[in-house]
């Protein structure tokens, strides 16, 4: 969740996100936007006993925005949830994408050679069945 910070803001606006990290730890990072660039100013792990200060306390803080950066994020990221037991198989991005070069790769050379009744490719065939 971001907030804005109007108390901390000195020639330009300064926001407080709050927000988990992939491994489950609560942090809260203080940044501002300039040109379109996140430029981060400090982020702390918070820890259960550690209390905030107290102008960061929620009914002290400026407003909330949820979803800040959810489209601008959305639109330069692909982010694929995978089936568990494919998440066995493949535990990096590198090793995900190696296979699906290489299924990529063979399904090109395997269209380029045939094609379908109707015309289609083979490979349009692949991707509307793998979706």
């Amino acid at each position: 969740m971001t907030y804005s910070d109007p108390d901390h803001s000195e020639g330009e606006s300064r926001f407080l996100t709050f927000g988990m990290t992939t491994n489950g730890k609560e942090v809260v990072v203080v940044h501002t936007d300039r040109n379109y660039i996140i430029r981060i100013i400090s982020g702390r792990k918070m820890k259960t006993e550690q209390s905030m200060r107290d102008e960061y306390a929620p009914a002290e803080l400026g407003e909330r925005i949820r979803g800040k950066y959810y489209e601008s994020y959305r639109s330069s990221h692909n982010i694929v949830k995978l089936n568990p037991e494919v998440a066995e198989v493949f535990s990096d991005e590198a090793s995900i994408n190696e296979a699906l070069m290489e299924l990529i790769r063979i399904a090109r050379m395997s269209a380029s050679a045939k094609t379908k009744a109707n015309g289609t490719p083979l490979i349009e065939e692949l991707k509307d069945n793998l979706v």
